[in-house]
């Protein structure tokens, strides 16, 4: 699964431009490959239901390709989606007084 962030103009996140007043967008492409017995591709899509998504470990009540963030505090923040056994990789937000910086 690939996890893109995006802005509310629906433009790639910067995230050393985002402040807490301002949520970010999470999206994943949720979609498995397969080969059938003739070693065709075959794309699956994953049960928007099944999606879950992560923030600091805890699962949100949120389901689906789609998630929005706003933090309530400053700090560090850890975000991924997961459907089953297979997660994203886990995007990392620090939101201080000043600037936050993604790493």
């Amino acid at each position: 699964m690939k996890l893109t962030t995006h802005n509310w103009r629906g433009e790639a996140a910067n995230l050393q431009q985002v402040t807490t007043s301002e949520p970010v967008y999470f999206t994943v492409k949720a979609e498995k490959e397969t080969l059938d017995e003739e070693g065709n591709v075959i794309i699956h899509s994953y049960d928007p239901n099944t999606i879950e998504w992560h923030v600091n470990g805890e699962a949100q009540e949120k389901r689906g390709h789609h998630f929005e963030f706003t933090p309530r505090k400053y700090g560090t923040h850890v975000v991924h989606a997961q459907a089953g056994k297979v997660q994203t990789e886990k995007v990392n937000i620090t939101f201080t007084k000043g600037a936050p910086v993604a790493t």
